[in-house]
């Protein structure tokens, strides 16, 4: 699982995350304007430690390669295509993901 959310589908994961909580789409390692998945995306929460599969995180704790964030609007997200896809298979994961972080929030 966590495979799957950090090498391909993490996109599908952080827009579940986003249709659950509102917190906003960030793709990480990117400067400017975002073209395509980019690196890794995630969402923020309201404490600013991103949000992925592997829970939540500071900034660069687990992605320190990927230094630049960049976010995502909604008009990307259309542009990208990312809402024509089926995140289905991801909600469950997703809600799994924030009731932990929901849990252990620092806001």
């Amino acid at each position: 699982v966590v495979d799957t959310f950090t090498t391909g589908q993490c996109h599908s994961l952080a827009r579940a995350i986003h249709r659950l909580t509102d917190w906003p789409l960030y793709v990480l390692g990117y400067k400017g304007t975002v073209s395509d998945a980019g690196e890794h995306v995630v969402c923020q929460a309201p404490d600013g430690r991103f949000v992925d599969i592997l829970g939540a995180w500071e900034e660069g704790e687990y992605w320190g390669h990927l230094p630049v964030k960049t976010y995502v609007s909604e008009d990307t997200v259309r542009r990208l295509g990312w809402d024509t896809q089926d995140i289905r298979a991801a909600l469950p994961f997703a809600k799994l993901v924030v009731e932990v972080v929901t849990k252990e929030k620092t806001w």
